[in-house]
């Protein structure tokens, strides 16, 4: 199953992004990224794939994905991790290893629009 649903009008496609309701919120990198493909679009070569639309709500559905094995603990929403059982603990196999999370403000471009 997708973890995006889509819907199309006269914009082109545009996918809703389902919630991984395990997976730390990584919305604002996710963001950093995209806008940064469209501040850069002049340096790209025209024979990639075409930027789509991708819409992240809170209100959008929840995934009913399975989290992978073995991820380290900082990759895990920390509410969710604590809120499961030892036994679901146990299965996801928790990584050890040190997986330090970088935390930072993404710089404002000169003339970018904030949002």
């Amino acid at each position: 199953m997708s973890s995006d649903d889509t819907d199309t009008d006269g914009t082109g496609t545009i996918y809703w992004v389902k919630i991984l309701v395990w997976r730390r919120n990584i919305d604002q990198y996710v963001q950093m990224i995209d806008d940064e493909r469209r501040w850069s679009a002049d340096i790209f070569s025209g024979s990639r794939a075409k930027s789509v639309t991708c819409v992240q709500s809170p209100e959008n559905p929840k995934s009913s994905r399975q989290p992978p094995g073995e991820l380290p603990a900082t990759l895990f929403n920390a509410n969710w991790l604590e809120d499961n059982d030892d036994y679901c603990q146990i299965m996801l196999d928790v990584s050890k290893d040190d997986f330090p999370w970088i935390e930072f403000m993404p710089e404002q471009r000169q003339g970018a629009d904030i949002v």
